[in-house]
């Protein structure tokens, strides 16, 4: 049991920092499943993570499942945990505005 609670311990602590790890937000506009599918597959292939929103309502945008329950005929905010700043350049024709 005390290794459990060592395990937990550890996730919250590293979940935490990771969080604190914001680079950029921008917001998308993806109106259409196909860019959906393109924007999920360009994600998936960076090991950073990214988060959609809109309102409290927020999505791992590397889930097309997760992209697909939002409402896409608006912008979302795309929150980007990654060092490595190729992908501005890839989803440059999703971008409305950035922050």
């Amino acid at each position: 049991m005390n290794n459990r609670w060592k395990i937990v311990e550890y996730y919250i602590y590293t979940r935490t920092k990771q969080e604190d790890f914001v680079l950029k937000q921008v917001e998308v506009l993806i109106d259409a499943p196909e860019k959906a599918k393109k924007l999920c597959h360009i994600l998936s292939g960076h090991k950073g993570a990214f988060d959609l929103a809109k309102g409290r309502y927020t999505v791992d945008g590397k889930s097309i499942i997760g992209i697909c329950t939002m409402d896409l005929s608006k912008p979302l905010t795309l929150t980007i945990h990654e060092e490595d700043d190729t992908v501005m350049e890839e989803i440059r024709e999703f971008v409305v505005k950035g922050r």
